[in-house]
This record gives structure tokens, C-alpha cells and sequence, in this order.
């Protein structure tokens, strides 16, 4: 994980050898680490866990048909535009749809992913996690559940607080908490 990463530009290469040993020193001497970040003086602190509080496991989700079922297979072209079924944004911008012309990944992204050797990510959601792959190889697991969602939507608005993401926050805030009643896998493919 922490090669794509590096590849991708998400951390410096001088971190990624600190997060291979830290990461595993952490999980394995049990120590508890919070990683605190500035926060907007109207923002609300997300309060840590007691230390002294036993772990709480997540429970096992209630088995309740899901909300919603997504399969879905996203294909980028050479020049970042995202098609499905063979239809691509391009496509329906230029049926009217004009609010998707811009939709699509940068050409920068696109050679970053080349250079990282990412040609597939694909994203599962379960009622208890979401689980990723790059490239057909499984990444950690990633548990949740209602309250781990809600905290996790609070935390982006904190960190995204300026005017300009409204809309991704009220998304996010809506979106998040429904994560766990969504059965879905979808699967990006991009240019070789």
C-alpha cells in the first residue's frame, strides 16, 4: 500500500519507510496513537477514546436486505474520461448533459497511476467494511459501522471546512452514513 502510495504522490518517499516500520511497530506493541489535526474554532472536537475502555468490536451488521445493490465496471480512455457500459461522459455531455463534460481524472493522474502500475482498482462495500483492491491485490480491510461512519463524516467537514466544499460536505454527510446499507463493488479500469 505504501508503494502505491508513494507512486501516487499521497506521501513523500522518505515516509514510506517510516510507515512500513511504524505501522507494524504500532500493531504490535498495542500502543494507542491519535493523530490530531487543526481544527476551525466553531468546529466541534471529535472526542478520543477512553485508553482505558476495553476496544469495542464492531458488530456484526443485522442481516437486512440492502437499500441499495451497485455493480459496476468504470472505464478510463487515454484522455481521463470515465465510461460505462461504453458510454462515456464525452458521450452524454455532447447529448445535452453539459455538467458532465468536466467529469473525469486529470492527465496527470492518469500517468501517475502508469507509473505506479495501477491498472485496476476495484472498491467492495459489506454491511461491516469496505474492503479495496489495486490491481486484483486485496489492501487492509476497513471496518465500520453506523457510529464509525457518522465520525467519519464529522471529520471531513472538519478537515474541508472552506465555503467552496459545501456540496461535498452535505454529500459526504449524507452519503457516509448509508455506506453500510449499500452492496456494491465497483471496479475502475485505467489506460495501460
Amino acid at each position: 500500500m505504501t508503494d502505491a502510495m508513494t507512486k501516487l504522490g499521497v506521501i513523500k518517499p522518505e515516509f514510506q519507510m517510516i510507515l512500513r516500520f511504524l505501522v507494524p511497530f504500532i500493531q504490535h506493541t498495542g500502543l494507542d496513537v491519535a493523530l490530531r489535526f487543526p481544527m476551525q474554532p466553531t468546529a466541534e472536537e471529535i472526542p478520543l477514546r477512553d485508553i482505558d475502555a476495553p476496544i469495542e468490536s464492531v458488530a456484526v451488521a443485522e442481516d437486512v436486505a440492502p437499500m441499495a445493490v451497485v455493480k459496476a465496471r468504470v472505464t478510463f480512455d487515454e484522455m481521463g474520461a470515465p465510461s460505462i457500459l461504453g458510454l462515456s461522459t464525452r458521450d452524454l455531455a455532447e447529448a445535452g448533459l453539459v455538467g458532465l463534460r468536466n467529469v473525469g481524472l486529470a492527465p496527470e493522474t492518469l500517468q501517475k497511476m502508469k507509473e505506479a502500475g495501477i491498472s485496476k482498482v476495484t472498491i467492495q462495500t459489506t454491511p461491516n467494511g469496505i474492503i479495496f483492491w489495486i490491481n486484483d491485490e486485496q489492501l487492509p480491510y476497513i471496518v465500520w459501522n453506523d457510529e464509525y461512519l457518522n465520525r467519519a463524516a464529522d471529520l471531513y467537514a472538519q478537515l474541508y471546512f472552506m465555503p467552496q466544499y459545501e456540496l461535498q460536505r452535505e454529500l459526504v454527510k449524507t452519503i457516509l452514513p448509508a455506506l453500510a446499507r449499500i452492496e456494491g463493488e465497483v471496479t475502475f479500469e485505467f489506460p495501460h
